[in-house]
């Protein structure tokens, strides 16, 4: 196989490995409520890995750290992905161990030298929290991606919406539902002229705006 092709393919199913691991949901306990919740794979990762730092005497600032580290974006063959994202994508794609080292202020490093830093198991760490998670990233290779999902990785990826739908029809994708937030002093006009197809909702209190919410809805 060629050079070309095989990066072609390689490049591929990161990007479809992405789409699993973000939409992904598992069940996972939140470090500050002691609660589960469910949450993006990604995300759940993350809170295992914050939860085991504090079991190692991290304290909350450390971990604020540690948390803005794992989330630095980063790009690997052209993709643009979190630096925690890298790391489990090593796992996945190359099955190779990663050792994820920070000290007792939060900060990763990638070297081994230091004594004084402190290191967790990411591969055991996923197994352990998320069993069976391995396995079903064999699913994710499939046949070459379609317009229509490279569209969805691009809507993902905007970092102007906090929730992503996919809405199937007959088995196959039909449109994306993008939730926005949108600023309370821009006149709902404006909105409206922004989008052919989308849902407005505006909260007020005591005669203002406190709220605006829209869901933009894109046929694929």
């Amino acid at each position: 196989m060629e050079r070309s092709t095989y990066k072609a393919q390689h490049c591929t199913f990161m990007e479809k490995l992405l789409v699993f691991l973000r939409s992904k949901t598992v069940e996972c306990m939140l470090r500050a409520s002691h609660s589960k919740v469910n949450l993006p794979l990604i995300d759940g990762v993350l809170q295992a890995l914050l939860y085991q730092g504090a079991k190692n005497g991290l304290s909350h600032t450390a971990l604020d750290r540690l948390s803005i580290s794992l989330n630095t974006q980063g790009v690997k063959d052209n993709i643009s992905l979190t630096y925690l994202e890298r790391k489990i994508a090593d796992i996945l794609i190359c099955s190779r161990p990663v050792l994820l080292l920070f000290n007792e202020e939060g900060m990763l490093t990638e070297t081994h030298k230091s004594l004084f830093f402190r290191g967790i198991d990411l591969g055991g760490l996923i197994c352990q929290t998320f069993p069976g998670i391995l396995e079903e990233k064999k699913a994710v290779y499939l046949e070459p991606l379609e317009q229509k999902e490279r569209r969805v990785i691009e809507l993902t990826r905007d970092k102007r919406y906090h929730n992503v739908t996919l809405i199937k029809k007959d088995g196959t994708l039909s449109r994306v539902e993008c939730q926005e937030r949108m600023p309370t002093d821009k006149r709902v006009v404006d909105i409206m002229r922004e989008a052919a197809f989308q849902d407005i909702a505006i909260k007020q209190e005591d005669g203002k705006p406190v709220h605006i919410n829209r869901v933009i809805k894109t046929k694929l």
